[in-house]
């Protein structure tokens, strides 16, 4: 079945493989491109799997569909190294490989001692770096904590992958306008978030004449058979998300900044800082009608494509049963706006 189905014929939805046994993850991928995906994205969270090793898997056990990484942080590895596996990873899947980078969750880079005091610029130079040398240039820099010399890659990829970059502040969504190929956006944005994100990645392209990014918008998801189960699924992880990030751009966009303080003072546990009203904004869980509702809102808010998080003890059971009750709808909807 894997190959039948044309671009347009697949769903802008794709798959993030978070949570999957490596063993799994061929299986996983293959049925995702059969089942009528669009892409599968091997994320990096730090001291979990490395997000090249599951994209390659992902890439050899697929013939169609997009493969990308996102996001590997600029901090924990070298530009040249991420330029080599973001190169190999093309050359496995050519033509549908994304190379997403960024900066990552500083609450994850600080036990590593690896948090940049000037995070904007860090990215920027380091990102650059990544797409010169995919693109087969040779470079030489002698900026402070960066010094190549004459270096290229030896197995340049032909064509060089697409450059995303994560961005959640409205200083990096700017920069990422300026200078990068596509953008990813948090898996905890709402509507208004994406919005908002669109506008300041919309400035910093504009600033450069360039072309409007790729928008990529992650989802943490479940689908179940109701709507308060499919909140309580993804409940206690979305407030320990909150707990840590505290208030900022996702909270801001929807003036939940200074409820979610209150929250904070009042409460440690997770359980207590992701209310009902948040939720059904922040994730896409419930009922197949509220799934449909919540990608085709984020699509319709700005991005290209939506990145689902099966969250659950079965992923692959979350995949099929997407496939069969939210992606025809999503799928005919974008048709009909053509």
């Amino acid at each position: 079945m894997a190959g039948q189905l044309t671009k347009s014929e697949r769903a802008p939805v794709g798959i993030l493989l978070a949570g999957i046994d490596p063993i799994q993850v061929p299986d996983v991928a293959r049925e995702a491109e059969a089942l009528g995906f669009e892409s599968v994205w091997a994320p990096e969270d730090y001291p979990q799997r490395p997000a090249s090793v599951i994209a390659a898997m992902a890439a050899v056990a697929t013939t169609e569909i997009v493969v990308g990484t996102g996001v590997i942080s600029l901090a924990t590895r070298h530009p040249v190294v991420v330029a080599m596996e973001a190169a190999a990873l093309a050359d496995a899947a050519p033509g549908r490989s994304r190379v997403g980078v960024g900066l990552g969750l500083p609450a994850t880079l600080q036990p590593l001692g690896c948090l940049p005091a000037h995070p904007l610029a860090y990215v920027r130079d380091r990102a650059m770096v990544v797409r010169e040398l995919l693109a087969g240039t040779t470079l030489t820099c002698a900026d402070p904590g960066l010094s190549l010399t004459d270096l290229s890659l030896d197995h340049p990829p032909d064509p060089a992958p697409p450059l995303y970059l994560g961005a959640l502040g409205p200083r990096m969504l700017e920069m990422a306008g300026a200078v990068a190929d596509g953008v990813i956006l948090s898996s905890l944005g709402t509507e208004a978030y994406l919005r908002w994100a669109v506008e300041r990645i919309d400035t910093g392209r504009s600033d450069q004449d360039r072309p409007m990014p790729a928008l990529t918008a992650f989802a943490w998801y479940h689908l179940a058979a109701d709507d308060t189960t499919g909140r309580d699924a993804l409940r206690s992880t979305v407030g320990g998300a909150l707990g840590a990030l505290g208030p900022g751009p996702l909270t801001d966009a929807d003036g939940w900044s200074a409820d979610l303080d209150l929250l904070r003072q009042r409460s440690s546990s997770p359980l207590d800082l992701a209310p009902d009203h948040w939720l059904d904004k922040m994730v896409v869980a419930g009922d197949p009608d509220r799934c449909i509702a919540g990608i085709l809102g984020r699509l319709n808010a700005g991005a290209d494509t939506v990145i689902v998080c099966p969250m659950g003890a079965d992923p692959m059971d979350q995949i099929r049963r997407t496939a069969e009750l939210v992606l025809p709808a999503v799928r005919a909807e974008r048709r009909a706006r053509g």
